[in-house]
């Protein structure tokens, strides 16, 4: 091996092979630095180095497989915290976050539900007053999932439908329009017909003047 490499001199060929193995299966370099003696840096670089093509994802992420994901679900509608959950499943919050986001988009793609459904479908929930936890049960995603990604287009898609229409204002009638809507007489001292006596007297004045 080329001079500078890791090589984790102290461990023996079977212990770097497990150390390959037990990182492809999902446990963290700085958990197996932990377990052999290594600093997490100095072993991140002997796998890094060692792991197959495309398969190396860092040193301080744990895979999280999918029955692990199922279970942070299950846990998740049951009312546990995130920080609980990471501690029960022994994986940090970050790596929880991003199994049960992949988990969830894929549970929706294979149940062939678009977001403008899942929408639809939250504010449904919510205008039967149903809480975060009864509409995340029955759309099979977490609590938290309905609150960050869904909760506040529901309830503007809420908004948007429940609000009036109201009816467009009818023009009001001109005078014109409004005596010819009635054949009945104007009343005794009505303004039309003395404001026209008024101009007809100004005007038999002016004439006889």
């Amino acid at each position: 091996m080329m001079a500078g490499l890791p090589r984790l001199e102290r461990l023996t060929d079977d212990q770097r092979a497990s150390v390959i193995a037990e990182y492809l299966a999902g446990t963290s370099c700085e958990d197996l630095a932990k377990k052999y003696g290594y600093s997490a840096p100095q072993l991140a670089r002997y796998v890094r180095l060692k792991a197959p093509a495309g398969q190396y994802r860092g040193a301080n992420r744990s895979a999280v497989t999918d029955e692990q994901a199922k279970q942070a679900i299950a846990m998740l509608k049951q009312g546990l915290k995130r920080k609980e959950i990471a501690y029960n499943l022994d994986i940090s919050v970050g790596v929880l976050y991003r199994a049960i986001k992949r988990h969830e988009a894929e549970s929706v793609m294979q149940a062939g539900r678009p977001r403008h459904e899942t929408i639809a479908l939250v504010a449904d929930g919510i205008r039967r007053g149903l809480s975060h936890r009864d509409i995340a049960r029955q759309l099979g995603i977490a609590q938290s999932t309905v609150k960050k990604n869904y909760y506040k287009a529901a309830l503007a898609l809420l908004s948007d439908t429940q609000k009036p229409v109201l009816p467009a204002p009818k023009p009001k009638p001109t005078v014109t329009a409004r005596l010819k809507l009635s054949s009945e007489p104007l009343p005794f001292g009505h303004a039309i017909p003395v404001n026209a006596m008024w101009r007809g007297l100004e005007r038999w004045r002016s004439a006889g003047a």
